[in-house]
């Protein structure tokens, strides 16, 4: 008789430590530290398959962080350039957007992908009146009668100022790279499917940043 009140104590316990959850993971009890923004609603340009998210850091507590009033901006953007040219500068006016702090720009099928960083960061310099320093990761090859299709890649353009300040650093220790293209029996993969990818911290925040190709026709099977 006695074990019944706390037989109905365990049970609601249960049930609320699954509420509670919810409510945290969920998104509805937030800290005030920093929040992410909303994906950008900028059209599709060039390949008609660049999707690109704007992340903000509201600011925080700790030493390192911006001032209360100041707000900082990441730019992060994919682009499937299909072994074709690197964009001319009309079109990158309409892709990369000014007055961010830090660029991700991740590419697949980059056949020239020395000229393409080149000229993203001659128009990062243009568009914001600083000079920009370059961190990048690539697998692949341009053999394309070999069955490759250039290069996946990412790069990460980050403000001179704010490297040589100490707000920026990159971790460069971790597994940064995934091959998954071809067998080539006893030799490997291929590296024309994979990911590459960065950790960094800005300020007292720390962020993982990828790219990735994967295959899409009817050959490949998904095992749960």
């Amino acid at each position: 008789m006695y074990l019944l009140p706390i037989y109905i104590l365990m049970i609601v316990a249960y049930y609320l430590s699954g509420f509670v959850n919810a409510l945290i993971y969920g998104g509805l009890i937030r800290t005030p530290k920093c929040h992410m923004a909303h994906r950008d609603d900028m059209s599709e340009v060039l390949s008609g398959n660049v999707r690109s998210i704007y992340l903000e850091d509201g600011g925080s507590t700790a030493s390192a962080s911006p001032t209360s009033s100041d707000r900082t901006s990441i730019f992060a953007s994919t682009f499937n350039m299909a072994e074709g040219a690197v964009p001319p500068p009309d079109q990158l006016d309409q892709w990369i957007p000014k007055g961010h702090d830090i660029y991700v720009i991740g590419v697949q099928e980059c056949i020239d992908l020395r000229s393409m960083r080149h000229v993203m960061a001659s128009h990062l310099q243009r568009i914001n009146g600083k000079t920009y320093i370059e961190y990048g990761r690539e697998i692949g090859r341009t053999e394309t009668l070999l069955g490759y299709h250039g290069f996946i890649a990412i790069t990460v353009y980050v403000a001179a100022d704010d490297v040589h300040a100490g707000h920026f650093h990159m971790h460069l220790d971790a597994t940064s790279k995934v091959n998954r293209g071809k067998n080539l029996i006893g030799l490997g993969r291929a590296s024309n499917k994979g990911a590459v990818g960065f950790a960094f911290r800005y300020f007292n925040v720390t962020f993982a940043v990828l790219t990735c190709h994967l295959a899409s026709d009817s050959t490949v099977h998904f095992a749960l």
